[in-house]
């Protein structure tokens, strides 16, 4: 976090780093341009010293005599600026959005497993992980681009010349996001299935990695397709609401097999905060490590393919460099 601390006096900021040199004329009409609910709030006649805002505003402590009239008399007062610094904001956006898409997901996952089992609850899970993903992308996209999976940062940074050093930064901030008889895996009714993704017992491990595969190729597909072109000029709102509906078309083609991951930091983050609260160490050796090669691995390797394929069919292309043999 940066501080900043400001003087003001006589209406004068005083050896300020932010709003320097900068007069208010009119208290009153300083207090009308603010609008309602901005600037410190009067409390007994009297305004708060302190204030905590994340853009500068000159902030004026006002005493008046309410028998005599007189005007207002500004006094000195400390400001103070609490903002995150600019080299983390991206990273920090990222934790957030991918934190809200896995809340709303995962929240939805306890609405099914611990209630009433009803055909209608795989529409209610698309639909709860659609709107936590239209709202990640809303709270991170004009920050960081809202990419809240480290596979298509992984694919951004090989396809799109994402940079490097601002991907492992993305990596981490999405994966570290976000009683007995309760805590259980391996039946169909176990409430780590909440937590955690869980291939169905009638699909084979290959299988499992193959739908991962195709569904996350499909999503960075229609990631691709929103946000290039003349798409790309459309409002950041209007570009979530369609991946959200992708993601639910995805979800709903191809993710009742294996709960749909399409997403590294949807189960391993999980996965380990489950670990952490004594849920049995078969939620890592399952179906021989499903973890790993479905729900880490399927998911990077489909988006790696739906990047590659978008680009050849329908972008600039790959660029392969080969080195010659002297």
């Amino acid at each position: 976090m940066t501080l900043g601390a400001a003087l003001t006096k006589d209406g004068q900021h005083i050896g300020s780093p932010i709003g320097e040199h900068s007069k208010i004329e009119s208290p009153l009409a300083d207090r009308r341009s603010r609008g309602p609910g901005i600037g410190p709030r009067r409390i007994s006649g009297r305004q708060d010293d302190i204030a905590f805002r994340s853009t500068p505003i000159p902030l004026e402590e006002y005493s008046q005599d309410a028998e005599s009239g007189s005007q207002p008399v500004p006094r000195p007062t400390r400001q103070f600026l609490i903002s995150t610094p600019e080299y983390l904001r991206a990273p920090v956006a990222e934790c957030c959005g991918t934190m809200i898409l896995v809340l709303f997901g995962i929240a939805s996952n306890a609405q099914a497993v611990l209630g009433r089992p009803d055909e209608s609850n795989f529409l209610a899970l698309r639909l709860g992980w659609g709107a936590g993903l239209l709202v990640g992308v809303l709270l991170s996209g004009d920050t960081s681009g809202a990419h809240l999976n480290p596979a298509i940062t992984l694919a951004f940074a090989v396809y799109q010349d994402f940079p490097w050093s601002r991907a492992n930064y993305y990596e981490l901030a999405n994966l570290f996001e976000g009683g007995y008889g309760v805590r259980t895996f391996g039946s169909p009714t176990s409430s780590a299935s909440a937590f955690i993704t869980v291939p169905q017992p009638w699909i084979s491990n290959i299988g499992a990695f193959f739908d991962e595969v195709l569904g996350t190729a499909l999503l960075c597909i229609a990631v691709l397709t929103i946000n290039e072109g003349a798409r790309a000029k459309f409002p950041i709102h209007l570009r979530a609401v369609a991946l959200m509906w992708a993601f639910i078309g995805v979800s709903g083609a191809v993710g009742i097999q294996t709960s749909f991951g399409l997403n590294p930091a949807r189960d391993l983050g999980p996965r380990i905060a489950a670990a952490m609260f004594r849920y049995p160490s078969t939620i890592w050796t399952d179906r021989q490590g499903y973890f790993f090669y479905g729900a880490v691995l399927g998911p990077v390797a489909g988006a790696l393919l739906g990047a590659g394929l978008w680009e050849i069919l329908l972008g600039e292309g790959v660029k392969v460099r080969l080195r010659r043999k002297h």
